[in-house]
């Protein structure tokens, strides 16, 4: 899905073929720090001469091989204006989020119990696709929330647009924004304390196609930054 997405995007004549390099900048560190890891168990495996002790020890797993930090924090292609998004951070490509920080590049979190005007509810996986990115709009600011679209509006067919509205904030009383696929409550908080917003004040996020954060940002001029990194031709 990785290289998936960004090849429809270029032979559409929507992204440079330069979009393409950063699927081996993305996957080839995930992928070395995999084979490095084996090779350590192999290793424990066979230097344990028959200690049942150590042998039982070998045969346990660590945290990264269950695969849920998998990132690409170091990418590129990522726009994470994070205080803690730094060129000098040192990245390991299997443990995001133990910091409880949702960052651009990391696989984006579910979260349950958003609710729309007529009191379905959803969860934020409900909303992601493969055919587009997902722009996630934290944020009862109308006036944020359209100059936010104003940015996608020349690639309406490539985002689906979602307004997630703090706990509290009646999706009825709303309606449906222009330009807005989706206007959503918060009804538990999950969304917002998932995503930090609260405590990030970045209320902007975008979901690429094979489901991992392509931008946290906090303002219109960010995910610009995204769009240019992404879709230049």
């Amino acid at each position: 899905m990785n290289l998936g997405w960004k090849l429809a995007l270029v032979t559409k004549g929507l992204a440079s073929p330069t979009l393409l390099e950063s699927y081996t900048a993305e996957r080839l560190p995930v992928i070395a720090s995999m084979l490095e890891k084996t090779k350590l168990l192999a290793n424990n495996m066979f230097s344990s001469s028959g200690d049942m002790s150590k042998m039982e020890a070998s045969f346990k797993r660590g945290h990264e091989l269950l695969q849920l930090g998998v990132n690409y924090r170091g990418s590129k292609s990522v726009v994470d204006d994070s205080p803690k998004a730094t060129d000098e951070e040192v990245i390991d490509p299997y443990r995001s989020g133990e910091d409880g920080q949702v960052r651009a590049g990391d696989r984006a979190p579910d979260a349950p119990d958003l609710l729309d005007s007529e009191g379905h509810a959803f969860c934020i996986y409900d909303l992601l696709k493969t055919t587009h990115h997902t722009l996630l709009l934290f944020s009862s600011d109308l006036k944020f929330v359209q100059s936010a679209l104003n940015v996608v509006k020349d690639k309406d067919t490539l985002f689906k647009k979602v307004v997630i509205l703090p706990k509290g904030s009646k999706a009825d009383e709303y309606g449906l924004i222009d330009g807005v696929d989706h206007v959503l409550e918060d009804s538990h908080g999950h969304a917002y304390e998932d995503y930090n917003i609260s405590s990030k004040a970045l209320p902007v996020v975008v979901v690429r196609p094979d489901g991992w954060i392509g931008a946290t940002v906090a303002s219109e001029e960010g995910l610009q930054r995204y769009l240019r990194a992404v879709f230049a031709a």
